[in-house]
């Protein structure tokens, strides 16, 4: 998680480094351009010199301040990064939102979860639409395990910024392992599409499958579900909860599509495939649902379009039943290609005015 800081820093090149008007200043500028190409390498220790340099040649602009805590923080040495922020604080006593998220990671990993959490709430009061102070704070108050506070927070954070996938994230890991798996399945499903091929879309991949594989039982030769702690009420007669009226769709016509599972006792990769195409049709077939709009379902009716929807489900759960995707990817290269030229051009219409809230 922490270590999207260093891509960050290292993206932003000029991170507030104006052209320098003194001989000082150009030197320093390019004390610091030589640094990220050295960090760029690999030499960390050698970048961390000139950023030193630069700085000692240059103190009244701080801005190289935080480069150093950067890597001073991915370095492990935590004490310096969190002296380094403190000095870049004395120097401008409001910086933008992702200098809380560092100095408060750095007591974070010094053991001072109280002090970070300050800083994080400070930081939201200042920058309330940066999206990884929300996913922070939640992370502080999941260790403190206050569950439902940690949601409120990764969902706020969704709201602030619904590209962000962090808090999609953290909302999966925390959605999949209680009773409300409903969210979790969502959640992680949004997460993959906004940050794909990394080693956090492997792990949400296995814990989908893994999720939805648990949602299954029988009794006797009856299937059922189990989607939310409110699947055994009669959800249809329901109307509190902030929740309900997406559950009130959602239960019902999810039961529905899973009935194609019959009896066989069997819920694996192609039977959770079968039951998701049904619930796709299902929900665009009945008008209630259908008008209130969801994003992720617009974005599964495109695949489902476009023939798409099972190549999708064997890379969207594919980490969790390796075997069976690699059996179906053998017979069908061309889907998989076909799905891979797909989503390059197309991706899940996410923005500030839409995307996926259960409100």
């Amino acid at each position: 998680m922490r270590t999207l800081l260093v891509s960050i820093a290292l993206c932003m090149a000029a991170y507030h480094l104006s052209t320098a008007q003194s001989d000082a200043g150009s030197t320093a500028l390019a004390l610091v351009n030589n640094a990220y190409a050295a960090m760029d390498t690999g030499n960390m220790d050698e970048g961390m010199g000139m950023l030193e340099e630069a700085h000692r040649i240059d103190p009244q602009s701080p801005d190289y301040l935080y480069e150093e805590a950067v890597l001073q923080y991915n370095l492990k040495d935590y004490e310096k990064a969190r002296g380094t922020m403190r000095e870049l604080f004395q120097h401008r006593s409001e910086g933008p939102g992702q200098w809380y998220v560092l100095l408060g990671n750095a007591y974070d990993m010094l053991g001072d979860t109280k002090t970070a959490t300050s800083i994080y709430d400070d930081g939201l009061k200042r920058f309330p639409k940066f999206a990884v102070l929300y996913q922070e704070r939640g992370r502080m108050a999941l260790a403190d395990d206050e569950y439902e506070k940690a949601v409120e927070f990764w969902e706020n954070g969704i709201r602030a910024d619904p590209k962000f996938p962090g808090n999609y994230y953290w909302a999966a890991l925390l959605y999949c392992g209680s009773s409300e798996k409903i969210w979790g399945l969502i959640y992680g499903e949004i997460f993959m599409n906004l940050e794909r091929n990394t080693g956090r879309t492997g792990q949400i991949s296995e814990l989908l499958y893994k999720t939805y594989q648990e949602l299954f039982f029988f009794v006797s030769d009856s299937l059922r579900v189990s989607l939310t702690a409110h699947q055994e009420e009669n959800v249809s007669s329901r109307g509190e909860g902030r929740k309900m009226p997406f559950i009130h769709h959602y239960v019902p016509l999810f039961r529905a599509a899973s009935a194609l599972v019959g009896t066989t006792r069997k819920v694996e990769m192609a039977e959770i495939d079968s039951v998701r195409r049904a619930f796709v049709d299902l929900w665009f077939a009945d008008e209630d649902a259908r008008e209130m709009g969801n994003v992720l379902m617009e974005w599964q009716k495109t695949l489902r379009a476009a023939g798409l929807m099972e190549a999708y489900d064997y890379w969207l759960l594919g980490e969790g039943a390796e075997a069976a995707s690699r059996e179906w990817g053998k017979k069908n290269p061309a889907k998989l290609t076909e799905l891979a030229r797909f989503m390059g051009s197309h991706h899940i219409a996410i923005d500030a005015e839409h995307y996926f809230s259960p409100e």
